[in-house]
């Protein structure tokens, strides 16, 4: 996600890259920790978040969604199997035409069972019309309406992780809350967005933010040793990417001495990204902690990478962002949630690599 604002709630997830992972609290955008609570399994208390209660039906399954009565907001909703994250099916909006106010365009999970005082992570996957926008929210269900937590995100025509926590009031008087997804943007005319596996999951409350930052990465930097890149994995597929190479390089690193270089050979068009990838290995997360991911990253104007979070063997990737490079030096960002993902594997350590088998990149550089 990009351009994240957050006038409710804290934010914990966007987008992502590769070299300094970092556990931080410094500043305007505020990384949390999150620990889900010792409670029995399953914890989600959303009913229907990946909607498959039903392959045609969301009202009357625990969702709802509308376009604003007396509004000149347009916009068609449905259950669609075309695409999901993962499932069947997922929520789909289709926006022909916008109101005047956020609420205009709404859809999501209703009558979520939620006690007073508690802390509560809203995790969600989503994924829009590049450029479009929606702005997530936990709220009363009636008058006041009552926002408790929201984050508003630009989407990048791919599936994204959305993540946030918020407490509720200890006099809260109600015991069901609803999760609306606002979508009434102006740039949203024509676009359609999908919404699939949403969960509320009760957190303890997050802890202050530490003071300064913690870098996780080992030789993020590529200081430890001028000729090998300790700590690092790299692989470049012998046929999609005949004569590609990985070396420490020294002729212009953003910072300290020395920086990561590919040199790209041939890399076929309709190839798998993954045929050409590197980055840090052996990171140690924790599960529920939120983390902010930085580097910095220039190669040869054109050339492209998509830098992840990923889980090391079953490949999971927690956060991605496509990158176009330039010949400058440019820093990528972002928060990233590590949340168990439907697997038994442990998540105690990522790999933070680049997958660069771009077409675009023959014969091109890339230094991170």
């Amino acid at each position: 996600m990009h351009n994240s604002k957050l006038p409710l709630g804290r934010a914990l997830l966007s987008g992502v890259i590769v070299a300094g992972l970092t556990a931080c609290g410094d500043g305007g955008s505020t990384t949390q920790s999150f620990n889900l609570s010792p409670s029995p399994l399953p914890t989600n208390v959303v009913d229907n978040g990946s909607l498959e209660s039903s392959d045609t039906e969301f009202l009357g399954f625990g969702w709802d969604a509308y376009t604003s009565d007396g509004s000149d907001a347009e916009a068609t909703f449905a259950v669609t199997s075309a695409e999901k994250y993962r499932g069947n099916n997922a929520f789909m909006a289709s926006i022909t035409a916008i109101g005047e106010q956020p609420y205009d365009i709404e859809g999501g999970p209703i009558n979520v069972p939620v006690v007073a005082g508690e802390t509560y992570a809203l995790v969600a996957w989503a994924k829009g019309t590049a450029g479009s926008m929606a702005n997530f929210t936990a709220s009363l269900g009636q008058d006041p309406w009552t926002t408790f937590g929201n984050l508003e995100v630009s989407f990048t025509g791919e599936w994204e992780q959305v993540a946030f926590t918020f407490t509720l009031p200890e006099d809260l008087e109600v015991s069901t809350i609803r999760l609306p997804v606002q979508m009434n943007y102006e740039g949203n005319v024509g676009a359609e967005i999908y919404l699939d596996d949403m969960q509320l999951i009760p957190t303890d409350p997050p802890p202050p933010p530490p003071e300064g930052r913690v870098d996780l990465v080992i030789n993020g930097g590529l200081e430890a040793n001028d000729t090998t890149a300790e700590n690092w994995g790299s692989n470049a597929d012998g046929t999609n990417a005949a004569g590609t190479t990985f070396s420490v390089d020294q002729t212009d690193p953003y910072e300290g001495n020395n920086a990561f270089k590919v040199s790209f050979g041939t890399v076929l068009a309709e190839a798998n990204l993954w045929n050409v990838e590197a980055g840090p290995t052996g990171v140690p997360v924790a599960e529920g902690q939120t983390y902010t991911y930085s580097a910095w990253v220039k190669g040869s104007a054109g050339s492209k990478a998509t830098f992840l979070v990923q889980h090391p063997s079953n490949y999971y990737t927690f956060a991605s962002q496509e990158v176009d490079v330039t010949n400058e030096w440019q820093q990528v960002a972002f928060e990233v949630t590590i949340v168990n993902e439907g697997s038994d594997d442990v998540n105690e350590v990522v790999r933070l690599y680049a997958h660069m088998g771009y077409q675009e990149n023959s014969g091109a550089e890339i230094f991170i």
